[in-house]
């Protein structure tokens, strides 16, 4: 009898567990691709551009995964914990032909779906063009610009005095128009931090303000890249 009320005895749902089992598999995913990638650029050796898409490809479905457990397994209160931000800064842009100064800005979407701990996820929209494009008197006839979007998996840090700090990595899809005659997607990584101040004193509404860098680099086709410094603000619902 005790052992037919254990089989059929509910179980408790570990959702911290499956979460750490899709982030590990990711990151080792992740790790796996950019050490191969790495390796080849400093041996100035080619690489099968198709099998690293694949390879791309597992990493953004694997992202795509972790989102829904996260989802599915979220607590409902967590979902009010979503906001909206913008970016905006300068920085440089970098390629296999170009490199020039830029104006770089974000618009994004993040949330906590749940999980323990200062985590988000964060989709953003990134825009990135020539820095002649806010002088009025330039005569440029066409300025270089990338846009595209990323995903990132965020992790901040409370310290005192409404102080903290973040940390951001994921996958970013750029299409390159740095020249008039280029239209191509680029595929790889984004990575972030931040430094700034949390004004929302305890609530989980109000904004949040600061400072922060990122790095973004491609590993196909025209392998661009960005950098950029920034000024942040959140807004939470």
């Amino acid at each position: 009898m005790k052992l037919l009320i254990n089989i059929f005895q509910p179980r408790e749902f570990h959702k911290d567990k499956i979460i750490s089992h899709y982030i590990i598999h990711y990151l080792r995913l992740c790790f796996f691709v950019f050490k191969k990638l790495f390796l080849l650029r400093i041996m100035n050796l080619s690489f099968n551009e198709g099998l690293m898409m694949k390879n791309f490809r597992k990493i953004i479905i694997n992202f795509i995964a972790i989102l829904i457990v996260f989802l599915f397994t979220a607590d409902i209160q967590a979902q009010d914990n979503f906001g909206i931000g913008v970016n905006f800064g300068g920085g440089s842009i970098g390629g296999n032909l170009l490199n020039s100064g830029s104006f770089n800005t974000s618009l994004f979407v993040e949330g906590n779906p749940g999980f323990n701990g200062n985590y988000l996820i964060r989709l953003t929209f990134v825009y990135v063009t020539d820095m002649n494009v806010l002088l009025p008197s330039s005569t440029i006839r066409y300025y270089p610009f990338l846009k595209g979007i990323s995903l990132k998996g965020i992790q901040s840090q409370d310290y005192d005095n409404s102080i903290y700090s973040e940390e951001g990595l994921g996958v970013i899809a750029l299409n390159d128009r740095t020249y008039s005659s280029f239209n191509v997607w680029d595929y790889g990584a984004a990575f972030s931090v931040l430094v700034g101040l949390d004004l929302r004193h305890g609530v989980e509404k109000g904004f949040k303000i600061g400072i922060g860098g990122e790095y973004g680099l491609t590993f196909t086709n025209t392998t661009v890249r960005y950098l950029s410094a920034y000024l942040q603000s959140v807004l939470f619902f």
